[in-house]
């Protein structure tokens, strides 16, 4: 049985430190673009990192160590509840910076005070453990109720504004994350409900999976948008500039490679130009033919090389 537990830990520390790329690569975007957005999502990203870390701590307490008590579960869930709700926080300015536009001052101050309602530690109650431990039992579900709810709702506004996301990549992005949430997070849900001697359901921790599964699908779509700024800011007597001499590249189809290398959709470039989405493709497709490339990521590719080289 301990070897069993000890294989099992080991898988969840390959997903901890799997999906943990993810938070070094938006660290990455925030240096290379400064972007407050960016910067709000590293930090969500990072506590949510820590909340994992502390579950997988608590696994090798309880699990390898043998150690199991009511003080170690008590610190533990204070821990998580801690951390779930400074990310809590971090979501608030997350959905706002997304949507473009802050919430009411009711909606603010409500949402505020959940998150500082979960943060509230109960440890303090552990000079009267036993009274501490009947006060748990009575919060902790409260607690789960107030994050859930603080959460879902901020993820259905979020969802209800997610046309107004103009990179595509990241839309796209969404919509599948939507998707995965729907099928791992009953899973999450149900593991969280075993007890601490049971270990997790699936020997594997569900919500360790969807935080592996999160940050793999975040470095796939983010990973080529790390040294994209460095050509997006560039003047046109720079590197882009040059590209655009050589391959006999137009003052609309520059316009057009600029917002492509933002990765806004056909219909935004459209929108943003004044022009159909059929005129977009006719450009795009001229520039691919001019440039000899065959899609968006080699064009994305051959700019690099020219920013590299000349």
């Amino acid at each position: 049985m301990i070897f069993q537990d000890s294989i099992f830990f080991f898988l969840n520390l390959l997903l901890l430190l799997g999906g943990s790329g993810g938070v070094a690569i938006t660290f990455f975007l925030y240096r290379k673009n400064n972007n407050p957005l960016v910067k709000i999502y590293f930090l969500a990203l990072l506590f949510w990192t820590l909340n994992e870390l502390v579950e997988l701590v608590y696994f090798y307490i309880t699990l390898i160590l043998k150690i199991n008590n009511d003080i170690v579960n008590l610190l533990q869930y204070d821990l998580q509840f801690v951390v779930a709700g400074i990310l809590g926080l971090t979501f608030i300015f997350l959905v706002e910076g997304f949507i473009r536009k802050k919430f009411t001052r009711f909606e603010r101050n409500l949402y505020f005070a959940v998150a500082v309602l979960v943060i509230l530690p109960v440890v303090w109650l552990l000079n009267n453990f036993t009274t501490g431990i009947r006060i748990w039992e009575f919060v902790m579900p409260i607690k789960s109720i107030l994050i859930f709810g603080l959460i879902f709702r901020l993820l259905y506004i979020f969802a209800r504004s997610i046309n107004l996301i103009l990179n595509e990549d990241i839309k796209q992005l969404t919509k599948r994350l939507g998707l995965v949430s729907l099928i791992l997070y009953p899973l999450v849900v149900l593991d969280a409900m075993q007890t601490s001697t049971s270990g997790y359901m699936f020997g594997v921790s569900m919500s360790l999976l969807f935080y592996f599964v999160f940050n793999i699908m975040w470095m796939r779509v983010s990973a080529k948008y790390i040294t994209l700024p460095d050509i997006i800011r560039v003047s046109d007597d720079e590197p882009l500039g040059k590209y655009i001499e050589k391959f006999g590249i137009s003052k609309r189809e520059k316009e057009v490679i600029q917002l492509l290398l933002e990765g806004i959709s056909y219909k935004a470039i459209a929108d943003k130009l004044f022009i159909s989405h059929e005129t977009v493709k006719t450009h795009v497709n001229n520039i691919y033919k001019k440039s000899g490339v065959n899609n968006k990521v080699e064009l994305i590719n051959l700019i690099k090389k020219c920013v590299n080289t000349l």
